[in-house]
């Protein structure tokens, strides 16, 4: 099957099985062509022939520049027809900018100097040559070339080529089925696992991925990746705690009003350990300012009252209460029970009297 793509004054035929791909006028060719060109020109072509079948048979006005004036003389399936072009056609072209960002990245690597493509542009690294060529952020630019290097061929030594590191994913992003994200997901997934998952059990999981990321959202996707890792790779990385003591820092100052200024970042055990002395210094503060050990009765009613309530409390015990319930009509003399403060009339262990 050949796929055509007439636009305007040129036609171009692509052979997908053979990857050969011609541009002719007139019925002469004029210039050999690769496939992904030709996929896009069909994409291209996709886009205009939804455009047209989207606007109304007669009355359509032109936008004058606007498109926006066009877009809204569409109908609802002329619509989504145009939307799903526009998406297939998106999906090619970061795909194929993609794969030329990677081919910047191998043209500029890191410790050369003449040979390093992106430093004789005037840029730091690749991805700022290929943002500053978007017009993007660099960011979104170092994403395409993971995916690039990721689902680019390789060759030996010898010069023999050598399927990509993830086929699946180059496969399905080449042919415009997943798009850069999708790919990007994927690809740190299985970069991260690979080195403690077993190879044949990562590419299986990579075939489903990919069949997934055609008709699943990008959130369920990065849901379904997840899962997948989990199979891969149930353990999980080895913790990494040194660089948690590495980061760990403290500064003090004192201002001219004589205030100090305590600012740090400590690991957990650290951490932990200063958090229980200020914890007990700031207890013992509070209960010297109440001035008695007896913790304050919960409840933001009693707390109002706490203070006088305790020293009544702690008074009556110093103090003793008369056996017969008034001062000097016995002489015997018994230290006041928890129960007689607080006008309960609760039991227990009666303390031995005290003769006076």
């Amino acid at each position: 099957m050949k796929s055509r793509c007439d636009m305007n004054h040129f036609r171009g035929v692509w052979e997908p099985g053979s990857g050969k791909g011609f541009v002719s006028v007139g019925g002469e060719t004029i210039v050999r062509m690769s496939s992904p060109v030709l996929a896009l020109q069909a994409a291209v072509a996709a886009v205009d022939e939804a455009w047209s079948g989207a606007l109304p048979s007669f009355g359509a006005t032109a936008g004058d520049g606007d498109p926006s004036v066009v877009v809204e003389q569409f109908s609802d399936a002329g619509l989504l027809a145009v939307v799903g072009a526009v998406g297939a056609l998106t999906r090619r072209v970061e795909g194929l900018g993609a794969v030329v960002a990677a081919e910047v990245a191998r043209r500029s690597p890191s410790g050369s100097g003449t040979g390093n493509l992106a430093r004789r542009m005037g840029h730091a690294s690749p991805g700022s040559l290929v943002a500053a060529s978007r017009g993007g952020q660099i960011g979104r630019a170092v994403e395409l070339v993971k995916v690039g290097q990721g689902t680019a061929g390789r060759r030996t030594l010898a010069g023999e080529a050598l399927p990509a590191v993830h086929p699946h994913v180059a496969a399905a992003l080449h042919a415009g089925r997943i798009s850069v994200d999708a790919a990007q997901v994927i690809i740190t997934m299985l970069d991260r696992v690979s080195p403690r998952a077993n190879p044949v059990e990562v590419e299986a999981n990579e075939a489903t991925l990919v069949e997934q990321a055609t008709w699943l959202s990008y959130r369920n996707l990065v849901r379904a990746v997840g899962y997948a890792a989990e199979r891969l790779d149930p353990d999980g990385k080895e913790p990494r705690r040194r660089p948690n003591t590495w980061a760990r820092s403290v500064t003090m100052s004192q201002d001219a009003s004589g205030l100090f200024h305590l600012k740090g970042t400590l690991d957990p055990e650290t951490g932990a350990l200063i958090k229980t002395a200020f914890d007990a210094y700031v207890a013992a503060r509070l209960r010297g300012d109440l001035g008695t050990t007896i913790p304050t009765p919960p409840g933001p009613r009693r707390s109002r009252h706490a203070h006088h309530w305790r020293r009544r409390r702690r008074d009556q015990c110093h103090r003793g209460v008369a056996v017969g319930g008034e001062p000097g009509r016995s002489r015997r003399w018994r230290p006041a029970r928890l129960s007689t403060v607080a006008g309960g009339r609760t039991g227990g262990l009666r303390p031995p009297r005290l003769g006076l």
